[in-house]
């Protein structure tokens, strides 16, 4: 049988893109004092038909309960730059609940769903399944809307990735 620690030490080695999920409590207070937000690495394709994605939920975090309850949920993916937000939402600087989105630049959807200004690409979701998993729920969303940055860049931006339990960011190999 494979120990909780000889399966830590092989995850690491998979380099994850770096996202954010956030959702909004629909029995809290509107705005940020009822918004909740985790930093994920285990975020998925799941189909194009319709387009669908999967996240993994711990479910000790507050979050957990929110996006079940809420039905809804954001996935933002993290810039380089944006690691200040993704130690936040870690819990790293010690910023909990609604506190953790006084940092970036967070507004809020037609539907009440928390989204991140700045990313490379933001979804909102509605939770479409949930699948249990031991310590996790992968949560099944169907994504409503897409949004991209609206300014054109010379060179694509650089992806925040989680690799060896560090923060670092994507060189792209040149072709040719």
């Amino acid at each position: 049988m494979v120990t909780k620690h000889e399966f830590k030490a092989g995850m690491q080695r998979l380099a994850s893109g770096v996202c954010v999920i956030a959702a909004a409590d629909r029995d809290s207070p509107h705005g940020k004092a009822g918004w909740r937000g985790f930093t994920a690495t285990a975020v998925m394709s799941v189909s194009d038909s319709p387009p669908t994605l999967g996240v993994g939920i711990n479910k000790s975090t507050r979050a957990h309960d929110v996006i079940m309850r809420a039905g809804r949920f954001s996935v933002n993916i993290l810039q380089c730059e944006q690691d200040d937000i993704a130690d936040t939402f870690a819990g790293r600087t010690g910023a909990d609940g609604g506190e953790r989105f006084e940092t970036g630049d967070w507004r809020v959807s037609g539907e009440g769903c928390p989204l991140l200004a700045g990313t490379l690409a933001t979804f909102e979701c509605s939770l479409l399944d949930r699948i249990d998993a031991g310590t996790h729920t992968v949560a099944i969303g169907r994504i409503e809307r897409v949004r991209l940055p609206d300014t054109e860049v010379s060179a694509p931006p650089t992806p925040l990735v989680y690799w060896y339990r560090e923060y670092g960011g994507v060189c792209p190999i040149p072709q040719g």
